[in-house]
């Protein structure tokens, strides 16, 4: 199945002690690049919870929240950082001796940074089990939005597909005439120039087959044909086609804009005018593919 790279899920679970919620957001990007933000008491289950993004997302911008609120009535427990402490105290020391009024209190060093440290009355390995719960529901409500939006962009792809598939057809049947209008065209003008003369049949067929293959857009045709359904084969495929979607579009544009150039005719032009059409908009919905 086709993913979208926009999606959001949310997934919360609750212990003893604590209650985690975890949330994710993603967004089209060319690579994967995965933002967390995780409590610091829980900092070092951050390589875990990228892990476990990582299995799940391939490709897209990744911005995952994990919160973490105390049940307990109590109160965390705080614990003073001592080292911290007597590094501000020696500072305030040194800056009393310069002639600055000492005033050097609890009171005074209580309002610097850092000197204490919560701690909650659990251990982040203890969390653990409950942020991966929490973590693996919300990637599992994110995938799930992410494959539903994917369901309308294949449907949407497939439209825009069956259209190219049907200018191409049209575009098959109409290449043939081109050659043999410009055989008319070229009779007509020789023999007006040739004004009665006798005109050779061997010279106007040379130059009738030279056009043919200056102009000749079969094998164009062909690779555009085998492009298509390639594309085709990729849908359904489904998973993370996203690059090679992208790939195989390139690849359309360029037969695209070969016939484009050969083209000597206006509904052949016409109809190559209606593919570019569709393939610029199945390549804005293909930037948002997984």
């Amino acid at each position: 199945m086709v993913r979208s790279m926009t999606g959001y899920g949310r997934g919360d679970r609750e212990g003893e002690r604590a209650r985690i919620a975890v949330e994710i957001k993603t967004v089209n990007h060319r690579y994967r690049d995965i933002s967390l933000r995780i409590p610091r008491e829980i900092s070092s289950l951050e390589e875990k919870v990228r892990k476990v993004l990582q299995q799940h997302v391939s490709r897209g911008r990744v911005d995952a929240f994990v919160s973490l609120e105390a049940l307990s009535g109590e109160g965390a427990p705080v614990k003073l950082d001592r080292d911290m402490a007597l590094g501000y105290l020696k500072a305030l020391q040194e800056l009393a001796g310069m002639g600055v009024k000492d005033d050097t209190a609890v009171s005074t060093l209580a309002r610097l940074p850092d000197i204490f440290i919560s701690q909650g009355d659990y251990r982040p390995d203890d969390l653990w089990p409950h942020l991966e719960g929490a973590l693996l529901d919300a990637v599992g409500q994110l995938t799930g939005s992410r494959e539903e939006e994917g369901k309308g962009l294949a449907r949407d792809l497939r439209e825009r597909l069956a259209l190219i598939q049907g200018y191409v057809g049209e575009i098959s049947e109409l290449a043939p005439r081109v050659v043999e209008e410009y055989r008319q065209r070229l009779r007509e003008q020789a023999e007006k120039l040739l004004s009665g003369q006798d005109l050779q049949e061997d010279r106007l067929l040379m130059e009738v087959v030279l056009f043919a293959e200056k102009s000749s857009i079969s094998e164009e045709l062909v690779r555009l044909e085998s492009h298509v359904q390639a594309f085709a084969g990729a849908l359904e495929q489904g998973g993370a086609v996203g690059r090679k979607l992208d790939f195989i579009l390139q690849e359309v544009n360029r037969e695209v804009n070969t016939i484009s150039a050969k083209a000597n005719d206006y509904e052949i032009s016409r109809r190559v005018v209606e593919i570019k059409s569709q393939a610029e908009k199945i390549r804005e919905q293909v930037q948002n593919i997984e």
